[in-house]
């Protein structure tokens, strides 16, 4: 750390406003990504429901021999009931 005084010394910048410059870098890229989580929820929460109906339905029709069109019903009420 003394040797970044030591730098801030020879070029005149004082430290404190360089430490608080890259705070801002970090708390404003910290903001950017959080925003682009949020965004992204609603785009893939659906893709992923739609994953897990798909998955189970073929699972229930092989394992139980039953049509795909019952085995989604089941699968569609199942998932969103624990949803």
């Amino acid at each position: 750390m003394k040797w970044i005084t030591i730098i801030f010394s020879l070029i005149k910048i004082p430290e404190c406003s360089l430490l608080m410059y890259k705070n801002y870098n970090y708390l404003l890229f910290v903001g950017i990504a959080l925003i682009f989580l949020y965004l992204s929820i609603g785009k893939y929460e659906d893709f992923s429901l739609q994953k897990s109906i798909s998955s189970c339905t073929i699972a229930k029709s092989k394992l139980k021999n039953i049509s795909p069109q019952e085995a989604k019903k089941i699968c569609e009420s199942e998932i969103k009931k624990n949803r």
